[in-house]
């Protein structure tokens, strides 16, 4: 992380420490057809 964490980087915060890597983690653990899907749908 590095910075201190403030109200005003809290949400870019969150963004880049947990729900990136978490969105990540679960496409990579898709099989290609239901990735493709997902992506289609919320890209």
């Amino acid at each position: 992380m590095g910075e201190i964490l403030s109200a005003d980087n809290y949400a870019e915060c969150l963004l880049k420490e947990y729900i990136y890597p978490s969105a990540n983690r679960y496409l990579s653990r898709l099989t290609e057809e239901p990735r493709r899907q997902y992506l289609a749908k919320n890209a």
